[in-house]
């Protein structure tokens, strides 16, 4: 498939802002499938760059590949990325980074534990 993107569209959900701006944070999700190597590409820029993330596989995950479907016209596009309410569509590490300072936000694998290369070093240091 072509490479598409970025398109940027903003989404609506439970604690992606409060009046002041202030206490949000989100997390970072990328939505990928085996094989691709723009996902491949991409998990590797934001590793260099110390960024971790949740990582969604489309193609075992019904729910998140509809949630690339629905903002990718339809396409299974990946990688796609979720930054708070930002979705990028095939997207530069620079770009995913940007949308974290927008959006403040903090990075996490889903049981918590950080996936930069930094975060693993100081856990295996740390005994975390």
């Amino acid at each position: 498939m072509p490479a598409v993107g970025p398109i940027v569209a903003t989404i609506a959900g439970p604690g992606t802002d409060n009046a002041e701006g202030e206490g949000w944070s989100a997390v970072v999700d990328v939505y990928w499938r085996p094989g691709c190597g723009y996902s491949m590409a991409l998990e590797r820029a934001l590793d260099k760059r110390e960024v971790a993330v949740r990582k969604h596989n489309i193609w075992k995950d019904p729910d998140a590949a509809e949630f690339v479907r629905r903002h990718a016209g339809g396409a299974e596009t990946v990688p796609t990325v979720a930054v708070g309410s930002t979705v990028l569509v095939n997207p530069t590490a620079d770009e995913v980074v940007a949308a974290m300072g927008v959006t403040g936000a903090s990075a996490v694998v889903a049981d918590g534990a950080p996936t930069g290369r930094l975060s693993r070093l100081l856990s295996k240091v740390l005994g975390g």
